[in-house]
């Protein structure tokens, strides 16, 4: 496998042209949920270990993205819903309590995105596993609910509260399996972001 590097032009199969870093400008509502640590063990690839949200649950996190732009406007913007098991290479103490200690990384197990370019770039780019889905997100004043339709099939709706936010920096690590090979992929967020009470 290629390393991508900085300032690298990528062509997708569908076309479009993507230079990396990519940068994108998104709006996000996340929650972080308890689940069984057995559960989420069995979901990950080898070479990860689940992060614990307590002594006997890992952490799964949901997130309900809505992309404003992509690049240089490389594509139209599209709309997508992420299921991620918190989780660190194994060989690392997994840290207890990883909002506290902000060191945890992600492994991207579910990525459905309502466009065929967006599948394109997640997949042929980062071997995320996106799927095209029907996503809607409808916001008011306190929260964002999303719903997620696959083959007509609704798979899941979600509500997430708007958290009061301030200006910050983030910097985590997102995992997937590219060609058979776990692959760790820097990310950094700026904006404004606020934990749930």
């Amino acid at each position: 496998m290629t390393k991508l590097s900085d300032c690298d032009r990528v062509r997708l199969s569908t076309g479009h042209k993507v230079t990396l870093p990519l940068v994108t400008e998104a709006t996000a509502a996340g929650a972080v949920l308890p689940a069984r640590y057995d559960v989420a063990e069995s979901l990950l690839p080898n070479g990860l270990t689940p992060v614990r949200a307590t002594a006997r649950r890992a952490a799964v996190v949901l997130l309900a993205v809505e992309y404003h732009r992509i690049g240089d406007d490389a594509m139209t913007p599209y709309d997508e819903f992420a299921v991620i098991v918190a989780a660190t290479p194994d060989g690392q103490r997994p840290p207890l309590l990883p909002l506290l200690t902000r060191n945890v990384g992600g492994y991207i197990w579910s990525l459905p995105v309502t466009t065929e370019p967006a599948r394109a770039l997640g997949d042929e780019i980062w071997g995320y596993p996106k799927t095209v889905a029907d996503i809607t997100h409808h916001d008011d004043e306190t929260r964002r609910e999303t719903t997620v339709v696959e083959n007509g099939d609704r798979v899941a709706t979600v509500g997430i509260d708007w958290p009061r936010t301030w200006e910050r920096r983030e910097s985590i690590e997102s995992y997937a399996v590219r060609e058979g090979r776990l692959e760790r992929t820097p990310i950094e967020f700026r904006g404004n972001w606020g934990p749930h009470r």
